[in-house]
């Protein structure tokens, strides 16, 4: 993918979250929801993700949810735990 074209399309993005924080503030949930999935989608061009492994990432997520508490999981950990350890 050329450099100019992911450009204008973190452009567009910043624009969708500008639209999205917009229509929260209006109360326009399903709108602020389909620009949200829009916004996804873009994201998903800018990395080359499929639908399909979108599709097996969230089904693996589900999974592993309803199989371990979220305090025993490293992935539901905050963000302060994984950068408080001494990296040296």
């Amino acid at each position: 993918m050329s450099g100019d074209r992911d450009e204008q399309i973190l452009a567009l993005i910043g624009r969708l979250s500008n639209d999205i924080a917009l229509a929260q503030q209006l109360s326009l949930v399903q709108a602020a929801q389909l620009l949200e999935m829009a916004k996804l989608d873009l994201r998903m061009i800018i990395h080359s993700i499929s639908d399909e492994e979108l599709r097996l990432f969230t089904l693996a997520v589900a999974e592993n949810k309803a199989r371990a508490p979220v305090g025993d999981s490293l992935a539901y950990a905050g963000f302060d735990l994984l950068t408080t350890k001494d990296r040296s």
